[in-house]
């Protein structure tokens, strides 16, 4: 994967597993609330072997409370056992599509949900580091909500994530097999189109996570997250 050398956020975890809930909340505004098409991306870096993010759903983005039709939609990984063995989910109000064991190592993943109502089917689409790997179908739209956005978590204090991420958008279109494979190579996100939401690698400044979209849609760190240096390398 491209990865630059700027900065990412730590999370820690929930507070049942050692953790401090850390997150990243963004308030809801408009913007963050399509109906018919959506598209989530985050480049976050995990280690499935951590026992702390085993067991159970940790989650990536949210604009949901994690009660299925109740929720908007979320990305999360998910180790949980059954049908959920270290996969990546991407749920829209109720109806998920995942990964069947992709995650097998710790490093840098590069996760896309995307969702288009009017497609004719796979509705539904998750990608990992630009391969797709799992479809699904869903031709109703989206239940927007009040909700903010939760990075590094579903709730505001569950299903938290323990790891990093260096790079959050939201768009109100689904991106297109091309243009996910684009946004992979070329971190700091250049395809402007539809972007409502762009946490970029170097827009993190003190306690807040400024949006680069337009739209203001600014993080706060919350629950001691905190930004720091990255040591990543070119390449990795």
């Amino acid at each position: 994967m491209v990865q630059d050398t700027y900065k990412r956020v730590r999370f820690y975890g929930e507070t049942t597993l050692g953790g401090n809930n850390s997150r990243v909340s963004v308030a809801d505004h408009a913007s963050l609330n399509p109906v018919d098409a959506i598209t989530v991306i985050a480049r976050i870096y995990m280690n499935p072997a951590d026992k702390i993010m085993q067991g159970n759903n940790k989650g990536i983005v949210s604009k949901s409370n994690g009660g299925g039709g109740d929720g908007m939609c979320w990305m999360e990984y998910n180790d949980s056992g059954g049908a959920y063995n270290r996969c990546f989910r991407f749920v829209v109000t109720g109806t998920d599509c995942y990964s069947l064991d992709t995650v097998k190592e710790a490093g840098w993943y590069h996760v896309v949900g995307t969702f288009d109502r009017t497609l004719g089917s796979n509705q539904i689409r998750i990608y990992q580091n630009s391969v797709r790997v799992a479809v699904a179908t869903r031709a109703v739209a989206m239940v927007a909500n009040a909700l903010n956005v939760v990075i590094g978590g579903i709730a505001t204090g569950s299903w938290m994530m323990k790891g990093y991420i260096s790079e959050v958008q939201i768009y109100n279109r689904a991106l297109s097999e091309d243009e996910v494979n684009y946004n992979y190579l070329h971190p700091n996100n250049p395809k402007r189109r539809g972007l409502v939401l762009n946490l970029t690698q170097d827009s993190i400044y003190g306690t807040q996570w400024q949006d680069l979209s337009g739209n203001a849609n600014h993080g706060t760190y919350l629950g001691g997250a905190v930004p720091v240096t990255a040591n990543i390398l070119a390449g990795r």
